[in-house]
């Protein structure tokens, strides 16, 4: 059971940081189910069997977990069930399991991911005797999205394709958020260390990273949102609306595979024609070194054109 309880919580999770509200307040219901089944087994030795309805969750359910004999701790019979009925209750009446008034939002999704987090750090404090301080970061280190432009070996992380280290960065903590600049250093096989200490300081002038004065660097959305894009997490339109202006030849890596990709896909065409002089774009932004054979991009995006 636990294991579908953390699944749950990736889930969650990851639909959160990819902006999708509503995925993220369904998977709330999965978490809730596997929750209360945890608190069954804790408070009365058994659990309703997976494939059998749980019992409505209502507060009558609430004072049965209350009223459990043995000298529970409160976290099991009052502090996570009220937490969990919560959740459930905006996973319901909310637009998102069923037609509601208010429509799945962000302020809701940070609420849900945030509560889960909470019990899952209980659950674990409980079941290990640390402290909530600790069991918050192991919370914390569930999640590991995995990409495929990295690679794992060893404890060493290595970025397999030819972007920038301001790059490579983001997607380093947008793999494993919270790294020390070192760590990250060791990853990129960065030679000058203080050339690495100006490009991280650069990202936090820039808000994309939070650099800490321990040395810990932290993701910040405006640098997830850039991250997912690197990653091809989102579609080009998406990245264009999360970042509020159009994408260009210059955001993109010389590649080979872009350029095959151009063929088969029109927007990524058009895009690699497009200069970040181009009136196009809506903001000023220079291009990076690595620049695109222009005249190919050209010739697909005119071929694209003529279909």
């Amino acid at each position: 059971m636990s294991l579908k309880l953390l699944a749950a919580y990736v889930e969650i999770e990851s639909n959160y940081a990819l902006r999708k509200w509503k995925a993220s307040e369904l998977d709330a219901g999965h978490f809730v189910e596997a929750a209360r089944r945890i608190i069954e087994f804790k408070l009365f030795g058994s659990y309703t069997p997976i494939g059998t309805d749980l019992p409505k969750f209502t507060d009558g359910e609430l004072k049965r977990y209350e009223q459990a004999s043995g000298g529970h701790a409160d976290e099991f019979r009052i502090l996570i069930p009220r937490v969990l009925k919560s959740i459930y209750g905006i996973r319901n009446k909310r637009n998102v399991a069923h037609i509601g008034i208010v429509s799945p939002n962000e302020m809701d999704a940070t609420l849900i991911l945030y509560s889960t987090k909470w019990v899952l750090a209980e659950f674990l404090r409980q079941a290990s005797g640390m402290s909530l301080a600790d069991a918050q970061k192991a919370v914390d280190t569930i999640i590991e999205r995995r990409l495929s432009l990295l690679w794992k070996h060893n404890g060493l992380t290595r970025v397999l394709h030819d972007i920038g280290t301001r790059e490579q960065v983001l997607v380093l903590l947008y793999d494993e958020n919270g790294q020390s600049a070192e760590r990250l250093q060791t990853a990129i096989e960065y030679k000058n260390g203080t050339n690495f200490r100006k490009i991280l300081a650069r990202l936090h002038s820039a808000r994309l990273i939070e650099q800490a004065t321990d040395g810990t660097c932290t993701i910040s959305p405006s640098g997830l949102i850039e991250a997912e894009g690197r990653t091809g997490m989102l579609c080009l339109a998406c990245v264009e609306r999360r970042l509020g202006r159009s994408l260009n030849r210059a955001d993109f890596n010389p590649v080979p595979v872009n350029d095959c990709q151009a063929q088969v896909c029109g927007a990524l065409a058009t895009r690699l024609a497009m200069a970040p002089t181009d009136p196009r774009v809506t903001t000023n932004w220079r291009a990076r070194r690595a620049q695109f054979k222009s005249v190919q991009a050209l010739r697909i995006a005119k071929l694209w054109r003529g279909k």
